[in-house]
């Protein structure tokens, strides 16, 4: 190959480079039809999970439903929300709630609540709590808070959890009991 060989392939890939590129025409979409009523019915669901335990947590598996109640299909939907879950050393705890969504398509915005009933096996005892929550979703914020009540016994029996021991004149037994607490959270994001 000559140098007027390799100036010429040179100058035509710099030409090639510099002129416009000229795609194939694409036709442009058209618009989908709005979705009828019947594509947009909650159906109900079903699912099982395994969670590796993290920061001090047992791994656990669970089994979750979600059945629809009553519902105005893309409008509403009263729905009954369920889990069982079990710890990898035989702890149990499930999840009963009654929630509600509604959706102002609108105002792009979908409101909503629960109430629900929680029960934990924990080492020594076993606890409940009754929850409430509340969601608000719209374009650019969401809202969620919840709160949780414990019902029905808050400690569980005392555990000697070491060998007791001296200290000064005093006789200590390190001990350790469990305590359902109320709470609650909120988030805020957009």
């Amino acid at each position: 190959m000559t140098l007027r060989d390799v100036s010429l392939l040179y100058g035509g890939l710099l030409l090639a480079a510099s002129l416009p590129a000229q795609a194939q025409s694409v036709p442009s979409p058209t618009a989908k039809p709005a979705p009828e009523a019947a594509d947009r019915l909650v159906q109900p669901r079903f699912g099982v999970n395994y969670q590796t335990g993290a920061g001090g947590f047992r791994d656990f598996g669970s089994a979750e439903a979600l059945i629809p109640l009553g519902q105005s299909p893309g409008q509403n939907l009263w729905f009954l929300q369920g889990q069982a879950r079990l710890d990898t050393v035989g702890g149990w705890g499930s999840t009963l709630l009654l929630g509600y969504r509604s959706l102002d398509a609108s105002q792009g915005r979908i409101v909503g609540g629960y109430f629900g009933v929680d029960v934990q096996q924990a080492d020594g005892g076993t606890f409940y709590q009754l929850g409430a929550g509340f969601e608000r979703v719209s374009q650019g914020l969401e809202l969620r808070s919840n709160l949780y009540l414990p019902v029905g016994d808050r400690t569980t029996n005392t555990t000697l959890a070491g060998t007791p021991f001296f200290q000064g004149y005093q006789l200590l037994l390190p001990t350790t009991r469990q305590v359902a607490m109320a709470g609650g959270d909120v988030s805020v994001g957009g």
